[in-house]
């Protein structure tokens, strides 16, 4: 085959033209505490303050109601859903005490036989014995979405003195995760983003007697210089092809501890938990703000790897 003569011109990627953008600078009105906001933002500034409607609702401890649209899910109302229980959870030998509890049903004032008669039950007996990860329409469903199982294999090294010298390649057992991706795109389009700062400031203190002016304020994410800076890169970096669509930085913020499911024993989880700088830290310390995200659930090394180094070892291995 012929070679490429090095002399003959290759053809370069081209890069689309791109000039840097003015940087604009925004100051907001001081607050009564002489607190005030100083934007670094490209042309236009934003278009809104993000505690300008906040309110004492917001800050409030309590969970907001949650609708329930399908409680009986897969039965269509509550009579039918109350004979199935029945039906599953009284085994194939019925007594006594199980006919008594059928009419107890049939009894209760709540209960309409007009509600059963068009009730078809191979359907829901057919739903029910189908994995969940196959519907997608009832709202308990959807936390199972975008969750996959990987298995993970470990290289482990052992001396040429010991019994099976080398890279020993070891299946720890499967990690249960999320896609970061797919969990980032869930709260940027839900509805439960609560205070999320798109465009990060810096916060500025001003007495009232002025003797320090533009004095610095820490304490969120999305005022670090650090969330600045990076912000400011972003704006000076060419933006994607074909996008006009205001560019922003999600912070990730990550943490994780096993967690003990029984008060007696030892069976636990060892989840991992993805928080968004973008979200004030007193939301993010809410319990009822729900904006921690698993993302992972990690596996301990099983006792089975530890006698399998031990035999490899010579009996030496790791306690």
């Amino acid at each position: 085959s012929e070679g490429t003569p090095e002399n003959q011109d290759i053809p370069q990627p081209q890069l689309a033209d791109f000039s840097l953008q003015p940087l604009a600078i925004s100051t907001s009105i001081k607050n009564s505490f002489g607190l005030y906001q100083r934007f670094i933002t490209g042309i236009p500034p934003p278009s809104e303050d993000p505690e300008e409607n906040l309110d004492i609702r917001d800050l409030r401890d309590a969970a907001p109601p949650r609708s329930m649209q399908e409680p009986f899910f897969p039965y269509p109302n509550k009579s039918s859903f109350h004979l199935g229980e029945w039906y599953w959870n009284n085994g194939h030998q019925k007594s006594l005490a199980n006919f008594q509890a059928l009419v107890m049903i049939i009894r209760d004032p709540t209960f309409k036989a007009a509600d059963i008669t068009k009730t078809r039950w191979s359907e829901i007996n057919n739903i029910l014995g189908t994995h969940v990860g196959d519907f997608n329409d009832a709202e308990w469903l959807d936390m199972d979405e975008g969750w996959r199982s990987t298995p993970i294999v470990i290289q482990v090294p052992f001396h040429n003195r010991t019994k099976a010298p080398g890279i020993l390649s070891y299946c720890v057992g499967d990690l249960y995760h999320r896609s970061i991706t797919a969990v980032i795109r869930e709260r940027l389009t839900g509805s439960s983003q609560g205070l999320f700062v798109y465009y990060p400031y810096k916060l500025l203190w001003e007495p009232s007697d002025a003797e320090h002016s533009g004095v610095r304020v820490y304490g969120e994410l999305y005022t670090s210089p650090a969330f600045v800076e990076s912000y400011k890169a972003l704006l000076n970096s060419p933006p994607e092809p074909g996008c006009s669509a205001p560019q922003a930085i999600i912070g990730l913020m990550f943490w994780s501890d096993a967690t003990h499911l029984t008060s007696f024993g030892q069976v636990q989880l060892w989840p991992a938990y993805m928080f968004f700088g973008n979200n004030s830290k007193y939301d993010r310390c809410s319990p009822t703000s729900n904006l921690a995200s698993h993302i992972a659930y990690f596996q301990k090394l099983p006792d089975a790897f530890k006698d399998l180094a031990s035999d490899c070892l010579g009996g030496k291995g790791p306690i």
